[in-house]
């Protein structure tokens, strides 16, 4: 060793035009598979590449635009399609001292938990995986996965698009409370695309199941164990839909910058009551979305800047 300078420091990471930064460390992940070769003689005798690819996950700031696609850019009506543009999307890592890593052919496949409320988030981890370039990645050709160059971070941090108010679930004519806030997670799956001589070439979604998480506050026992369906006229009869009817609506408290999550029509799959000397009356409930009379998105996302003379979304 020759330098007390050895290499660390932050970074920020474009991809699709999209500057993240980042609650925490970046994680950038080399992911290779591998076949070995074995002899019945000598054991395991060479490794060979069937695969290779970089992962790079961060939990992102949430610096917010007009959009929710930088971080959630799936919805339900995308079950069964390719991920991948038709034009490759680098993922660019630029850090602090100036030198900018791009990795090749970029998609994101772990979407972000959204958590509305003012105690954290309000987005949990995400990953992008760089595929390669088609052109060169069999063959291992040069900046065929990766290029290194110098550059420095033009992109300026805007904290006041970093959204985190108190939020309240409005469901028919019931509105809620979040003991923790309010949790949305995408339910995301997607499955890589393989093809024999060059690994992995794309993405498919092959599922999508978003449901929403919480501990109620503010509605009665009646109230809760009402939108359960557990009897009455509004239960029906076992094996029948156990959908609600009702829209939930997600939105700031007090009319502030942020999230707004839209469910047309839903169910309660889960919940519990407490009862004791040192907890809330209601313990997690989780709704899910259902498919409404009219065929309508399950849910909808959107950001809403009340500053902003084009109202956002």
């Amino acid at each position: 060793m020759t330098s007390r300078q050895v290499i660390s420091g932050p970074a920020a990471i474009i991809w699709n035009e999209y500057t993240y930064f980042t609650e925490g460390d970046i994680q950038l992940t080399p992911q290779t598979e591998n076949r070995v070769i074995e002899s019945s003689w000598h054991g395991p005798i060479s490794t060979r590449q069937t695969d290779r690819a970089v992962e790079v996950s961060f939990t992102p700031l949430g610096v917010l635009g007009t959009t929710m696609s930088p971080y959630i850019p799936y919805s339900t009506s995308d079950l069964g399609k390719m991920v991948a543009p038709g034009t490759d999307k680098d993922i660019v890592i630029v850090t602090a001292s100036g030198v900018k890593i791009t990795l090749k052919a970029g998609v994101i496949t772990q979407v972000p938990d959204i958590h509305f409320g003012t105690n954290s988030g309000p987005f949990g981890q995400m990953t992008l995986v760089a595929m390669g370039g088609l052109a060169g990645k069999a063959s291992g050709a040069s900046e065929s996965i990766y290029a290194i160059a110098a550059q420095q971070l033009s992109s300026v941090l805007d904290a006041s698009k970093i959204y985190t108010p108190g939020y309240q679930l409005t469901l028919g004519t019931t509105v809620i409370d979040g003991e923790e806030g309010f949790d949305f997670t995408l339910g995301l799956t997607i499955n890589p695309i393989r093809v024999n001589a060059y690994g992995t070439i794309n993405y498919q979604i092959g599922g999508i199941a978003p449901a929403l998480t919480f501990k109620p506050v503010g509605p009665s026992e009646a109230d809760m164990l009402n939108l359960m369906l557990l009897q009455g006229s509004n239960a029906g009869a076992l094996g029948s839909a156990s959908t609600l009817g009702l829209t939930a609506t997600l939105v700031p408290v007090g009319g502030q910058n942020g999230i707004f999550l839209t469910i047309p029509d839903c169910q309660i799959t889960q919940g519990n009551m407490v009862f004791g000397s040192s907890a809330l009356r209601h313990g997690d409930y989780t709704l899910t979305p259902a498919l409404n009379s009219t065929g309508s998105a399950l849910f909808t996302l959107s950001v809403v800047d009340n500053s902003d003379p084009y109202g956002g979304d």
